[in-house]
């Protein structure tokens, strides 16, 4: 997902990761969280999915909503972003002069946690905010990064910005 079309890691994200290791805080903007919820229940009993954007490290202003790939067997239960996905929201934020900060899922009827299979996918310095929905209706959104050691992930408060 991060890499370009020739397979090497883009200078912008590489500078990224850098700046925004060892974050203890982020913040979201009241529209955002909006929309992930809004999101979590018009997904539900299927996992929703989407891309996080900001002008930098703490900061979450936009999201860039994507289609849940994963086959219908599946989609309560994990989530499936394709490159194609990736590169949209890339260029969306590119364009309003943000980048990629990370990536929201929901929960259906589970706990905001990191699963196994968000460990395995995850990507180093990138927020992953979880929203758990139960019935139907979404509860409070859950952020994570993962750890330096690649080893879990650790909780950090995501407060609004607004």
């Amino acid at each position: 997902m991060a890499y370009d079309t020739g397979g090497r890691v883009t200078v912008r994200r590489f500078a990224m990761i850098h700046q925004m290791t060892g974050l203890r805080e982020w913040r979201w903007t009241t529209a955002v969280a909006r929309v992930v919820d809004d999101e979590a229940r018009w997904a539900y009993p299927d996992e929703c999915c989407g891309w996080l954007l900001g002008p930098g490290a703490g900061l979450v202003t936009a999201v860039a909503s994507a289609a849940n790939e994963e086959g219908a067997a599946q989609a309560q239960m994990r989530y499936l972003m394709t490159p194609h996905s990736y590169r949209r929201a890339e260029a969306r934020a590119s364009g309003e002069g943000l980048q990629i900060v990370g990536v929201y899922h929901s929960h259906p009827d589970h706990p905001a946690r990191p699963s196994a299979t968000d460990l395995a996918e995850a990507w180093p310095s990138w927020l992953y905010v979880i929203v758990p929905v139960t019935a139907g209706t979404p509860g409070e959104a859950r952020a994570w990064t993962l750890q330096d050691d690649r080893s879990g992930f650790a909780a950090v408060p995501i407060q609004p910005a607004d």
